[in-house]
């Protein structure tokens, strides 16, 4: 049974501040605490159609909370490494500058990530719920199964095929 407005809403009351705290417990820098948990909701708010219980809200909100604090977390760290390091250092960690590779190589990341949409986009829609849950949201296969209602071997296969379709789809771009 899909997550309705006023569950959310209760959902929101409840959970919010609780949330907050649980992003700030992780280190997460104060500026944004609050964002990363109403980014959470956002995300519970998109995918209300796939939850089932409150429990499976509550595992996807802090799911969603816990992976983007994590994030946040590291590139503070590597900001900061960035930041007390010299110019040598710097030019190092941050990688080869994007100007060096010249407009041929931006398109050619253009086209790359046009056709990544593409193929998500070309999914069946149960296999690219469980792409984005997997690869874009971090949640475990186990995690998708309880959250869509499916067994961890059909999760699996999901994972798997859409993996193939995606490298069938960029294997033009391999050099």
């Amino acid at each position: 049974m899909p997550l309705d407005a006023g569950e959310f809403d209760t959902l929101f009351d409840e959970w919010y501040a609780r949330l907050c705290l649980f992003v700030a417990r992780i280190g997460t820098r104060e500026a944004v605490v609050e964002d990363i948990a109403t980014d959470a909701f956002v995300v519970l708010w998109e995918r209300r159609a796939l939850i089932g219980s409150r429990e499976d809200a509550l595992k996807l909100l802090y799911r969603v909370a816990r992976n983007a604090a994590l994030n946040d977390v590291r590139n503070e760290r590597a900001r900061d490494r960035i930041a007390r390091g010299s110019p040598d250092e710097i030019g190092a960690a941050a990688g080869p500058s994007p100007m060096s590779h010249g407009p041929e190589h931006d398109a050619r990341n253009a086209d790359v990530d046009r056709a990544v949409r593409a193929a998500i986009a070309g999914l069946p829609s149960v296999r690219r719920q469980v792409y984005t849950l997997r690869w874009e949201q971090g949640l475990r296969s186990v995690e998708i199964a309880e959250l869509l209602g499916l067994s961890l071997k059909t999760v699996e296969m999901h994972v798997t095929l859409a993996h193939k379709s995606l490298r069938d789809a960029l294997a033009v771009f391999r050099t």
